[in-house]
């Protein structure tokens, strides 16, 4: 894959490379240095490597993430102060490679209007006394979506009206 990914950027002259992902971080690291092509990684969690390491395959990963990291990583973008700090102090990161580009939007910006529910639930066919849930996020075990399928099985035995 590395390989292929070498050759296929020296013969698109790509000019830079962007990753986030633990698999893709390490293969795009190693073409980078490879093609000679800088490589920047965006780090969306550190939740990957909190997790109790029980397993030669967890720090074997963690030591290859951070080996290749230091090694080939041009430049880093976290999303949270915490998540660079993180990456420096845990696992290694270059700290002079650092920026934070916080997610866009801002939350405290966000105006709920009860007339505009009332509408948006209207067009959606939902009762205004119907609880309503929205999760957004891969399907993916770290997002966490059993909880709300434990909490939706709660909610329904309780009798609440609600819609996911």
């Amino acid at each position: 894959v590395v390989l292929r990914l070498v050759m296929l950027a020296k013969a698109s002259n790509i000019e830079l490379l962007h990753t986030n992902g633990y698999h893709a971080d390490l293969v795009g690291r190693l073409a980078g240095r490879l093609a000679k092509i800088p490589m920047i990684t965006t780090l969306h969690t550190n939740s990957t490597w909190k997790r109790k390491p029980s397993t030669f395959t967890h720090y074997f990963r963690k030591w290859a993430d951070s080996w290749s990291a230091k090694r080939f990583g041009s430049h880093f973008i976290a999303l949270t102060s915490s998540i660079r700090d993180f990456h420096i102090k845990e696992m290694n990161y270059p700290e002079q490679k650092f920026s934070i580009v916080p997610n866009p939007i801002d939350p405290s910006r966000i105006k709920f209007d009860s007339l505009d529910r009332s509408i948006v639930r209207k067009e959606l066919g939902i009762n205004n006394d119907t609880l309503l849930i929205l999760s957004v996020g891969n399907l993916l075990p770290i997002k966490g979506h059993r909880y709300l399928i434990n909490a939706a099985a709660e909610l329904y035995k309780q009798g609440k009206k609600f819609q996911i």
